[in-house]
């Protein structure tokens, strides 16, 4: 009985036996269990006392074998009838995992779960990102791998490792001997993942695993690649193998490719950012692929890649390969954050790959297969003179791109006297699309100056040297995506970036819908029904008149610049040589100086070495110390990559002597707002005491969806940041060392905004400062008290336990600000930026001094 219902428990759990796989092994116990066969003298089918048994004996033995070769001879039919070996792979994914779920049942508890363990474990123990990234260890590179990143949200991104092989026919790419428990992947890749409607236009790719049964050989012995069995024949056959260790990067050239801007800050930049570290030796396969585009960007795509690309769609062969990514990482717009790349590329390498590709000059030919070095500081026309060289030179070169369909310069003939008269030799461009890209190239890359209306034209500043002024003209209700794809990068490539924003009176919108319309006057009421709308309005029907005088101003402010730089970039590299000159020659003597492997001026050692030798300086050094002695995660975890000391002093101020007074852009300074607790109830003072201050403020509402490179962009371009204690203080991790960071205290909360924030925006080499709100001004004076207990003694509240604090003193508490002893904090900040020029020169100068003595 015990035996009976067992058999029938087993058959309710595995009735997929009975419909799918007899276990042979079952079968062959069986029949060891039957009774021996009846002598040979006595019939089979014959009567007598055994007559019927024999019968019984017989059929039990004969309908399993019967079962066994129907399903035998049904799944040699169906195995060649299947277009695609994945069908196969599939179904003996599923009868494995049925077997190894029937032979768990069977197992202790604790052999159970080692077993479901390993049946679920990744071949690549790294994130996904590691691996994109090439960060994978050297054992784990024989292993096949299938992992997707979909994190970011502008785009996703697989990779493959293996056995790799494309099917243009189904837009597929297949991964044999994948990883068990691998699934599908879907991927459009295109780097706009957030942008719905341009996503659905973008061809998609099917990852598909397969997984073999076997150990990836046929039965006689041929390698599953090559396709001589009757199973390997179902395997793709290669048309071109790849060699090993050569990779495939696979994206689209669809959705927005057409415009300038799209084309790099969609395309190259993050085709760059994803495939530079493959040092040519990697394979790009294009979706949506347009020969144009090939013809217009062959130059660059000749620096990233060594061999042809692929038209993923009409090349009908299979290419196979050892590795791929399929999709784009990226940063931003028009960004590349060192930071982000495996060996600490940045937007001027990107830049110099571009002059490489674009230049036509002899000695650019010719260091076409040397690495891409970013360009040198300051513009190359500017002629490099001692501030009291009163040489007659060429007027900077200024170029104006203009448009003739909309966001047209009505009245351009005014601007270029006006760039004349400010000292400037302007040459008008009129780009089109025919417009070859070196002509762009060569006009921008020995320019001084660019001034464009807001449009895709402007991102041809990455053709221009550091140090270069970008003026862009804003029309009307574009001010944040001028700045935001635009204005941050230019300052990030180190251009001197400046904004002319369109008055209402300025635009031909007034005209059309008069001076105080919502169109004109609000804008936010137009952008808010969605970018088509924002479009049609404000980009396809808005044409401007730019008040020459006061755009005067602005070009006097540029080409002031480009004086002062200059004479600051001179003066500072003959300091540095002079100082290293007497270092040298206070070290070694004259017969030190005649050592035979030392050729004294030859350049190639000279004594500039104390400073600076293949772009390495003592500020790495002191970082690889400060690697090397610090004990902090952070440090820890950077141990692995090369040492990046950020540069001390904001980046928006000047390099002035203190001597100088110069007319230059205020210090920014960002304020962070709050909407539902610990408000500002007297903000527009705040702001006004700013500007007294002799700052540049920018008030900011952090939102949830507020994205953090909008939040980056704001910061690391700063001098400055005033918040209320809270979260959103977090993001003066954003900001520069030499920056300040002013938090306002508020009542019961001081421990928190000194612990939380304050120490480690010091430990980060910022300049903090605090404003302590007195019990007044906060408004639990007036809920409470002044002299309240919850006021004058917040230890009460406090030690009924977080919940109880953060109730009364975080959720209930706003403030008013005495803007009299806040002006004198932000004076004090004013004060320190100041210094931190003067303390820079006044550095360079003792240690100088010190080489000397």
């Amino acid at each position: 009985m015990q035996q009976a219902s067992s058999h029938q428990h087993q058959h309710q759990q595995h009735h997929y036996h009975h419909s799918a796989k007899p276990p042979v092994s079952r079968s062959s116990s069986w029949i060891r269990r039957s009774p021996p066969p009846s002598p040979p003298h006595k019939k089979l089918w014959g009567g007598g006392g055994g007559g019927g048994g024999g019968r019984s004996r017989y059929v039990c033995r004969i309908v399993p074998l019967l079962v066994l070769t129907v399903y035998s001879i049904f799944t040699v039919v169906r195995i060649p009838s299947s277009s695609l070996v994945v069908s196969t792979a599939d179904s003996e994914r599923v009868e494995r995992r049925e077997d190894v779920e029937a032979f768990k049942t069977h197992l202790p508890s604790n052999q159970n779960n080692l077993e479901a363990r390993e049946e679920t474990r990744s071949p690549a123990s790294l994130p996904c990102s590691a691996l994109i990234n090439g960060e994978a260890g050297g054992g784990q590179a024989a292993e096949s791998a299938l992992c997707c990143d979909r994190s970011h949200y502008r785009s996703d991104v697989c990779y493959l490792r293996g056995d790799v092989r494309t099917d243009p026919s189904t837009s597929s790419v297949l991964l044999y001997n994948a990883p068990r428990g691998s699934a599908p992947e879907k991927v459009r890749p295109y780097t706009r993942k957030f942008e719905g409607s341009i996503m659905s236009t973008i061809d998609e790719v099917t990852i598909v695993p397969v997984v073999d049964a076997g150990s990836g050989s046929s039965s006689n012995g041929t390698t599953a690649g090559d396709a001589a069995s009757s199973k390997d024949n179902l395997r793709r056959r290669c048309d071109v193998r790849h060699p090993p260790g050569v990779p495939a990067v696979v994206f689209s050239t669809g959705g927005y490719t057409g415009n300038v801007y799209h084309e790099f800050s969609d395309g190259l930049i993050p085709l760059f950012i994803t495939a530079q570290r493959f040092a040519g030796e990697v394979v790009f396969v294009v979706l949506e692929y347009h020969y144009w585009w090939l013809g217009r960007y062959g130059a660059v795509l000749e620096r990233l890649t060594n061999y042809k690309v692929v038209d993923f769609r009409y090349d009908r062969r299979v290419h196979c390969f050892s590795e791929m990514i399929v999709g784009l990482r990226i940063h931003g717009e028009l960004v590349v954050d060192p930071k982000l790349m495996p060996n600490g590329k940045g937007i001027q390498d990107f830049q110099a790959l571009l002059h490489q590709g674009y230049s036509r000059t002899p000695s650019a030919t010719a260091a076409a297969a040397q690495p891409p070095v970013p360009l040198a500081l300051a513009p190359p026309s500017r002629p490099c003179l001692r501030p009291d060289e009163h040489a007659k030179v060429a007027k900077p070169k200024l170029v104006i791109f203009i448009r003739k369909q909309n966001r047209v310069l009505l009245n351009l003939p005014h601007i270029v006297t006006a760039c004349r008269r400010a000292g400037f030799a302007p040459h008008v461009m009129n780009l089109r699309r025919q417009t070859p890209l070196p002509a762009i190239h060569a006009a921008l890359s020995s320019a001084d100056a660019m001034v464009a209306v807001h449009g895709a034209a402007v991102t041809h500043f990455l053709f221009m040297r550091p140090g270069s002024v970008l003026l862009q003209i804003v029309p009307v209700g574009l001010d944040w995506a001028a700045d935001a794809f635009y204005g941050k990068p230019a300052q990030q490539l180190g251009l001197e970036y400046l904004e002319y924003k369109v008055a209402p009176e300025e635009s031909s919108l007034a005209a059309e819908y008069g001076v105080n319309s919502t169109v004109v006057r609000d804008p936010s009421v137009i952008s808010s029904r969605g970018w088509w709308e924002m479009k049609k309005v404000y980009m396809d029907r808005q044409n401007v008149t730019v008040n020459v005088k006061r755009f005067g101003e602005l070009l006097r402010s540029a080409r002031l610049h480009l004086k002062n730089a200059t004479a600051c970039g001179k003066a500072a590299a003959a300091a540095t040589t002079a100082a290293a000159r007497r270092l040298y020659n206070m070290l070694y003597s004259e017969r030190e100086k005649r050592k035979p492997w030392r050729a004294v001026g030859s350049g190639a050692l000279d004594p500039t070495i104390v400073v600076l030798v293949g772009g390495k300086g003592i500020q790495d050094f002191q970082a690889l110390l400060h690697q090397g002695y610090s004990r902090t995660p952070s440090a820890t975890a950077a141990a692995a990559q090369p040492p990046v000391p950020l540069a001390l002093a904001p980046p928006s101020r000047p390099c002035l002597r203190p001597d100088e007074h110069a007319k230059v852009a205020k210090p920014k300074l960002v304020i962070f707002i709050r909407k539902q607790n610990r408000v500002l109830l007297n903000l527009p003072h705040i702001v006004t005491a700013c500007r007294r201050a002799g700052f540049a403020p920018h008030v900011m509402n952090l939102r949830r969806q507020t994205p953090l490179p909008a939040i980056h962009a704001a910061l690391s371009s700063a001098d400055a940041m005033v918040a209320v204690h809270g979260a959103a203080v977090t993001h003066f991790l954003f900001m520069r060392p030499g920056s300040v960071l002013l938090q306002i205290v508020p009542v019961g909360l001081d421990w928190a905004a000194d612990a939380f924030y304050g120490k480690p925006a010091q430990q980060l080499g910022l300049e903090y400062l605090e404003y302590k709100v007195a019990p007044e001004e906060s408004s639990l004076a007036a809920e409470y008290g002044v002299n309240s207990t919850v006021v004058r003694d917040p230890s009460v509240i406090s030690s009924r336990g977080w919940w109880e604090m953060k109730k009364v003193y975080m959720d209930r508490q706003n403030v008013t600000v005495n803007v009299k002893r806040f002006g004198e904090l932000l004076r004090s900040a004013r004060l320190h930026l100041k210094n931190a020029t003067a303390c820079g020169k006044a550095a360079a100068a003792a240690t100088t001094a010190a080489a000397r003595r």
